[in-house]
């Protein structure tokens, strides 16, 4: 069983590949802390990914899950 450690543990000549404790992370465009899009799984997630993918306007910092509602007919809560 391949994990995340640098060792090829499954000898298929890949080091990680596959690894049963690698993380599934998105990406946080617009830096709020919430993700969306393509998830990718790695064992090193690379700058400005998340683990939450649920964000619905990754382009605007003030919108995101559990973010604070204003009348202005925007999701900001998603």
């Amino acid at each position: 069983v391949e994990i995340c450690d640098g060792v090829d543990q499954d000898c298929d000549g890949a080091i990680d590949d596959d690894a049963t404790n690698a993380v599934t992370t998105f990406l946080d465009g617009d830096g709020d802390g919430f993700g969306a899009g393509s998830p990718e799984v790695s064992c090193e997630p690379a700058l400005q990914r998340v683990l939450d993918g649920s964000d619905c306007d990754d382009a605007d910092a003030d919108v995101f899950p559990g973010a604070p509602e204003t009348c202005d007919d925007v999701d900001q809560d998603c």
